[in-house]
């Protein structure tokens, strides 16, 4: 069987989620273009989303309270800093045992 570990994942991730920011970094307008994804609004509305899920799923993973997405602005250097948070939290959990691995959690 063919897979991707843990840590493939979350570099592709962050080198994905680099090339979006350092592309909206450099046309700050894109950010504000109509977007119909998940009634989102615009692109900015889109990657804030995108950033958020990532953090409540990985609180979620360390058993911390969720935060409310009003909880992040909806600029550049917020949401690169959100994922720097949901990135410790998971690189965290890639190298340590957790034994609550084993139980079924509820997203």
């Amino acid at each position: 069987m063919t897979g991707v570990s843990g840590t493939e994942l979350l570099t592709w991730n962050g080198a994905t989620f680099t090339k979006w920011m350092g592309f909206v970094e450099e046309h700050p307008e894109l950010l504000d273009v109509p977007c119909d994804v998940l009634d989102t609004g615009t692109v900015r509305a889109l990657l804030h989303h995108i950033v958020m899920a990532e953090l409540r799923y990985a609180q979620r993973l360390c058993g911390e309270v969720e935060s409310d997405y009003e909880d992040v602005p909806q600029t550049v250097p917020a949401m690169i800093s959100t994922h720097e948070g949901m990135k410790q939290r998971v690189e965290r959990l890639l190298w340590r045992s957790i034994p609550s691995l084993s139980e079924n959690h509820v997203f």
